[in-house]
């Protein structure tokens, strides 16, 4: 294979892809459901406040945030300014040092306080009250008013938006991937320029490896713009988008083996259409917390979207590398799927071309 013919075929595809109205509609499907999602629950978020502390000793306070909301601990001021700056945390609070000595000798006791423009009302008045108390509690005074709240369910709510997220990141990933380079392939093959291009100085290879990289570049570009939407690219910002080349590679070489296998537009349709719910099953199971996890990792797309989040929200864990592995494989396995449809093309031509 030539690199540069793959290149040349590659600049080819991409200007009569932006000629067309696919790939509009296809960067405003997703946006227009990240909207509609933000609008309707971005705005309503359910769940604990998410406070950043940064201290040097273990405060009763820092005791009590830990217990009633969700604590991230610092060990640098600016660490905690740019998670706040991201929007992953709703207030930044720094203690000085014998932060609780001095409360209780009556002596002031310094504390900063950063409210993150992002943050909504909700969390904000949690946290206010939980530093009210906080403060009551390292003075030794008991609070004259003592409010619970008790969820019916699961104990941890998750926020209707962050359950419907993934949904749209995958729907972003899959939608440029797969429709990308089918519609590619099927258009050459209609207007018979995948003949003329076979009898050029390229072979299919050179030019499946084109769809593949056209429709990975176009559904990369997909999933950037909902990250970047959701704020998502100021934390782990390198792995992150490594994973999402990962990610868009694989759903363009499922769209690669689609637009080969299949006759016309109508059966790429047809064909996505009867897939589709194999394909976004984990992102529905997510929306439903009491449905098991274990259940979403059987279907290959998890894999898609999971690593993306994780790293999005600085919730990866080495414990999770598995899921990356798994992702690799996946690809790998496409790409062995696909060179062996070519293989077996190539393999009928010859015999037809000798017959």
């Amino acid at each position: 294979m030539s690199i540069r013919n793959i290149f040349t075929l590659l600049r080819h595809d991409l200007k009569m892809s932006l000629k067309g109205f696919l790939v509009f509609q296809l960067f405003l499907a997703p946006l227009s459901l990240w909207l509609i999602i933000y609008l309707l629950f971005g705005q309503m978020s359910v769940g604990n406040a998410k406070i950043g502390l940064l201290e040097q000793e273990n405060s009763l306070l820092a005791k009590l945030f830990s217990e009633s909301a969700q604590v991230n601990r610092f060990g640098s001021e600016e660490g905690m300014l740019n998670k706040l700056e991201a929007g992953k945390l709703d207030m930044g609070i720094i203690l000085s040092p014998g932060f609780d000595e001095n409360v209780q000798s009556g002596k002031e006791g310094e504390m900063k306080i950063y409210i993150s423009g992002s943050s909504q009302l909700q969390q904000r008045l949690q946290a206010f009250i939980l530093l009210q108390k906080g403060v009551l509690l390292v003075q030794g005074k008991e609070s004259v008013v003592h409010i619970s709240t008790q969820p019916l369910g699961s104990d941890v709510i998750a926020p209707w938006y962050d359950r419907l997220l993934p949904l749209v990141v995958l729907i972003a990933v899959m939608m440029g991937g797969i429709f990308i380079p089918a519609t590619s392939l099927i258009g050459d093959k209609q207007r018979k320029t995948l003949s003329a291009l076979l009898v050029a100085p390229v072979n299919t290879y050179e030019i499946i490896w084109s769809k593949m990289l056209l429709g990975g570049f176009i559904s990369f570009l997909m999933g950037f713009m909902i990250l970047a939407l959701n704020q998502s690219l100021s934390v782990n910002t390198a792995p992150l988008l490594a994973v999402l080349a990962l990610v868009t590679m694989s759903a363009s070489c499922f769209g690669c083996i689609i637009g080969y296998v299949s006759m016309d537009m109508k059966s790429v349709t047809t064909l996505t259409q009867s897939l589709m719910l194999l394909m976004y099953a984990p992102t529905i199971l997510n929306i439903f917390p009491n449905i098991p996890g274990w259940v979403q990792k059987i279907f290959p797309t998890y894999y898609f979207f999971s690593p993306l989040l994780k790293l999005s929200d600085d919730s990866f864990r080495s414990s999770d590398a598995w899921e990356l592995a798994v992702l690799f494989a996946v690809l790998v396995l496409l790409q062995v799927f696909l060179m062996l449809f070519i293989k077996n093309e190539l393999h009928h031509t010859n015999q037809t071309v000798q017959l």
